[in-house]
């Protein structure tokens, strides 16, 4: 799976725990293919689950600050906690084939200033991240965003529209009824 990425330059590696899923598979694998690398895990859960990271051969665990996941506010904090060390690689694990959805988590990658930052799929393809896939994803995110908005300014429209065509539609039917009774008198 890492093979293609040399034993001799990776010594230090940031593995970010954003899938439980793949996590036990990677972790054996990075064994295998650097065995005399230390592997540092970020995992956003503490308790039990902080505790089953240990379990996977992982040489150093850190919890983000606060619970509920990989929060965009934790960077900067998770930043200063990784302040004074140093990584060869930063490892992201996706539960998707693209990775749409991991911004946040790809920005904990750069927030450990690795050389090397890598991505496994759920298919357990390895692929390399750069400043232009980064990119990409924010943009594909920025117009997601949009378009939502877009669509609820539309929706929104739409009923006062509606809305106020039923509204003014009342006193013209009564305005008719009253015409067709006076002349019917």
């Amino acid at each position: 799976m890492f093979e293609q990425y040399g034993k001799g330059n990776i010594k230090r590696i940031f593995l970010i725990r954003s899938s439980a899923k793949l996590f036990p598979c990677v972790v054996d694998e990075l064994r295998k293919t650097f065995p005399e690398a230390s592997i540092s895990c970020l995992s956003a859960e503490r308790g039990d689950s902080t505790r089953s990271s240990l379990q996977y051969d992982v040489d150093h665990v850190i919890s983000t600050p606060h619970k509920g996941g990989f929060l965009w506010r934790d960077i900067p904090k998770v930043r200063l906690m990784l302040k004074h060390h140093s990584y060869d690689c930063s490892i992201v694990l996706y539960n998707s084939e693209k990775g749409y959805g991991y911004l946040n988590i790809d920005a904990f990658a750069y927030a450990a200033r690795p050389k090397l930052i890598l991505s496994v799929n759920i298919k357990k393809e390895v692929r390399g991240i750069n400043n232009k896939i980064l990119i990409y994803k924010f943009l594909h995110r920025i117009i997601d965003l949009f378009w939502a908005s877009l669509n609820i300014v539309f929706t929104i429209l739409v009923l006062i529209i509606i809305c106020l065509v039923m509204l003014l539609s009342v006193p013209f039917v009564q305005f008719r009824s009253c015409v067709e009774n006076c002349v019917k008198r």
